[in-house]
């Protein structure tokens, strides 16, 4: 277990020395990003702690994701996969709670803390085999397997904004709004396999232009219906929802540009971050 983790961490200064950033610079640069935002959100808005939540939950459970840990059930003995796995999903959300206990938000600490534990003991995977019923099926595969994998998080976008709209937060619902975009732009963040892009039959241009056409439909499908309640709910602040929506396709498209100009490797740092800005 101790060489997996290892294993892990010269795998991360490996890829600091391959894109040309000092390991130990590269380190203490990614702590000062992660505390500097941290105290940023927590001064923007009274609702950073929920936001901080899903930032969090959101990176821990992408390391439960079935490419990763079935890997790692055959190589481990059942115990040692588990105990792998709450290691894992302790180092990477313990930032997280510390900061959480900094701004004394305690039950979103808790129940941050207790999702993340729970996504390492339990395999929900390994117990239950069933299909996911996703409305994408006429369309390419980035939003079939996307949803499948996040289906929870849509869910939860939904709660969120329909719970905001009974009590009378407004801006709490524009940010269900916001997931919805948010994780359906991290469908776009690992490259396909070749095959899946020579079954077009297209230029360079027609093929971008048929992958965003597709990714606005579907973007669409998930976010339309939100979108229709909260201009129901306030009509009266029919800018923010349409603003919101249009930054979110702007975005999305952005997303796919980036991902393609990179095609066929993955995006390296210094592009996600010119991303992220």
């Amino acid at each position: 277990m101790q060489f997996y983790f290892y294993l892990q961490f010269q795998r991360f200064k490996r890829l600091l020395i391959e894109i040309g950033i000092n390991p130990v610079l590269g380190m203490i640069f990614v702590v000062v990003l992660f505390v500097g935002l941290s105290f940023l959100l927590f001064r923007q808005t009274e609702f950073a702690g929920y936001i901080y939540a899903f930032f969090g939950l959101s990176y821990v459970l992408g390391l439960g994701a079935k490419d990763r840990t079935e890997p790692l059930r055959l190589i481990f003995p059942s115990k040692t996969f588990t105990n792998i796995r709450l290691l894992e999903n302790t180092l990477a959300i313990v930032p997280f709670l510390i900061f959480l206990a900094c701004q004394k938000v305690w039950i979103i600490l808790t129940v941050t803390g207790l999702i993340s534990i729970i996504s390492a003991v339990f395999q929900f995977g390994k117990s239950f085999s069933f299909t996911i019923k996703t409305p994408f099926r006429n369309y390419p595969f980035e939003f079939i397997t996307g949803f499948r994998s996040t289906v929870f998080l849509m869910v939860f976008a939904y709660v969120i904004a329909a719970k905001a709209i009974q009590i009378g937060n407004f801006n709490l619902a524009l940010f269900g709004l916001a997931i919805l975009f948010l994780v359906s732009l991290s469908f776009y963040g690992k490259p396909e396999n070749t095959y899946f892009t020579w079954i077009f039959s297209t230029d360079s241009r027609a093929f971008l232009r048929k992958k965003i056409k597709f990714a606005l439909i579907c973007i669409s499908i998930l976010t339309l219906p939100m979108a229709a309640l909260l201009l129901f709910a306030a009509p009266d602040k029919w800018m923010f929802v349409i603003s919101v929506q249009t930054i979110g396709y702007v975005l999305l498209i952005t997303m796919i540009l980036a991902k393609y100009s990179a095609y066929p490797m993955e995006m390296n740092i210094p592009q996600a971050l010119m991303f992220c800005l």
